[in-house]
């Protein structure tokens, strides 16, 4: 774990917090009218205190297996346990062996697939030597990844910059590892992958990206295909293109990283779609779309009430 300016920041408070702790016992032994206001200052000082230690050095390393079932087909008798990691944003907060315990428990769960829907870096492309687990990976299937805005070094401010030539060269390198480390990464390509039973994977350019562009009649897809979607960003859900899917696979959200009880994501999603479609499982204008809160983090070293997730989906088609 690499120490951070936010891990200077974090410790400010901390330190700040402890400080007035100590003021405020010195209050209540010098002003006892007002001591219970005093004490409850400190207790929630210290509740404070506490929650951004959880949410910036435990949570974000606690990794959730997630189990989920998702039916394609009500006639179809096929079964595949499929394993979705996404958004390990490796960098300052998280390197190697981050990437590795989640591979252990990957393997674990003796996936027949394992797709991973991008964001692979935090910002610089050399961040993508800390992958270097991922040739551990063990799926019958194999292993899918589609690229994220992150690989690129792109975000919603500066979309523009996706065909400047060092967002290019960077999302080449990240490609070029991936692959190295033994993970095909699908560019606007389908692959099939149950020929038996005419299941295929489709994945795609971020959409943010002039690399979004292709024509759906480029892919052999049949009316009896089942045809699942990987794309970083769920508001692929939105385009005219998802008509074709049974199942979109997308990540790009982290659930809000930041959560609060009874109210969901705190920061604003960076999506069309907006909070209401911030993880999970969820069907849109009859379109099925699953979005997982991710592995690793953006802006802040934290998470709340958004644990890492690997996802666990027994697909039935």
């Amino acid at each position: 774990m690499t120490f951070t300016e936010f891990d200077k920041i974090t410790l400010l408070f901390i330190g700040l917090g402890f400080i007035a702790e100590m003021i405020l016992l010195v209050l209540t032994k010098k002003f006892n009218k007002l001591k219970q206001y005093f004490s409850t200052l400190i207790i929630l000082i210290i509740l404070c205190q506490a929650l951004l230690i959880y949410g910036s050095y435990i949570e974000p390393r606690w990794i959730d297996v997630r189990h989920e079932n998702i039916q394609l087909n009500e006639n179809g008798n096929s079964e595949l346990k499929v394993v979705i990691v996404s958004d390990f944003h490796v960098g300052p907060y998280k390197q190697d062996d981050f990437v590795a315990k989640a591979v252990e428990k990957i393997n674990e769960q003796n996936p027949d697939l394992v797709l991973m829907p991008g964001d692979f870096i935090y910002s610089y492309p050399d961040q993508a030597d800390f992958l270097y687990p991922l040739a551990d990976l063990e799926a019958e299937l194999g292993v899918y990844a589609v690229l994220g805005n992150h690989d690129y070094g792109v975000g919603r401010k500066n979309k523009d910059d996706y065909n400047a030539e060092g967002a290019i060269a960077k999302s080449e390198y990240v490609v070029q590892k991936l692959e190295e480390f033994g993970v095909t990464v699908l560019r606007n390509e389908i692959v099939e992958i149950d020929h038996d039973n005419k299941l295929k994977l489709l994945g795609l350019e971020d959409i943010w990206g002039s690399r979004f562009d292709f024509n759906m009649d480029e892919f052999d897809i049949s009316d009896d295909d089942t045809v699942i979607f990987l794309e970083h960003n769920p508001d692929i859900v939105l385009y005219d293109e998802a008509e074709f899917s049974d199942l979109i696979i997308s990540g790009h959200t982290h659930g809000g990283q930041i959560r609060l009880p009874f109210w969901g994501p705190v920061p604003e999603l960076p999506t069309v779609l907006g909070k209401e479609y911030d993880y999970g499982q969820f069907e849109y204008e009859g379109k099925q779309l699953y979005i997982t809160k991710g592995i690793g983090e953006m802006g802040p070293r934290a998470r709340l009430f958004a644990r890492p997730e690997i996802v666990v989906v027994k697909l039935s088609y």
